[in-house]
C-alpha cells in the first residue's frame, strides 16, 4: 500500500478526505487498512484548527456543496518553515474560491487534489500557490494523474511525486536538513 507520510501528519491526510466518509467508498475504502498499519488517535470530521506539539494545522473552510468531493476538509500545515496544503478531493472551482477568499499564498508542498484528476489543480490555482514540490496520491485508477495536471505542475517548475510510481513518500524534518524520500530510493534535500 503506497502512502504519503508526513511523520505525524498521516492522520491529518486521512482526515482531510474523511468528511463524508459514510457516503462515499472512494473516501473511506482504505481507512480499515490504515487503522491496521497505524495508530490513529483521532479522525477529524469538522473544520477546526488544532496543534500537535510545534505543528499548526489551520482549517481553510471552503463552504458547503452538493458534491462530496468539494466538501473535503482543506488544511494548511506549517512545519519547520514549510507550508503544506492538504486539499482532499476539491475541484478547480473550490480551488479558485480558496484563492479568492484567502488571496495568493505561497505553498511549498500541496497534496494534489482528487488524485491528480483533470477536475482540479488548475493552471489558475497552481499559478497562485506556486509550489516547489507536489504529491499525488493515486494507484492510477481512472488514469490518474491526468497529463494536463502534470503539465501544469511542470510549467510552474514544480517537482512532483506520484505514489503509483514512487511508492510511499516520506517528508522528514530534522534539525539539520529537511528531505523527501520515496520508497523507490529518490532522495531530495529541500531548500
Amino acid at each position: 500500500m503506497s502512502k504519503i507520510i508526513l511523520i505525524i501528519v498521516l492522520a491529518v491526510s486521512i482526515a482531510v478526505s474523511y468528511r463524508y466518509l459514510q457516503s462515499c467508498l472512494d473516501h473511506s475504502g482504505n481507512l480499515t487498512n490504515l487503522q491496521k498499519d497505524f495508530k490513529i488517535r483521532n479522525i477529524i470530521t469538522e473544520a477546526d484548527d488544532f496543534r500537535y506539539k510545534d505543528i499548526e494545522f489551520h482549517s481553510l473552510p471552503t463552504g458547503e456543496y452538493d458534491n462530496d468531493n468539494d466538501n473535503s476538509l482543506v488544511y494548511l500545515l506549517n512545519v519547520n518553515g514549510y507550508r503544506i496544503l492538504f486539499t482532499g478531493d476539491i475541484s478547480s472551482s473550490v480551488e479558485k474560491q480558496l484563492i479568492q477568499r484567502y488571496g495568493d499564498f505561497d505553498i511549498d508542498i500541496p497534496k494534489v487534489s482528487h488524485h491528480g484528476s483533470k477536475t482540479a489543480s488548475s493552471d489558475y490555482f497552481i499559478s497562485h500557490i506556486r509550489p516547489e514540490y507536489a504529491f499525488i496520491s493515486t494507484s492510477g485508477m481512472y488514469y490518474h494523474p491526468h497529463y494536463q495536471v502534470l503539465e501544469t505542475l511542470k510549467r510552474y517548475g514544480c517537482r512532483y511525486f506520484v505514489t503509483k510510481e514512487a511508492g510511499t513518500i516520506k517528508i522528514c524534518f530534522t534539525r539539520v536538513i529537511d528531505f523527501i524520500q520515496t520508497e523507490k530510493n529518490e532522495f531530495v534535500i529541500m531548500r
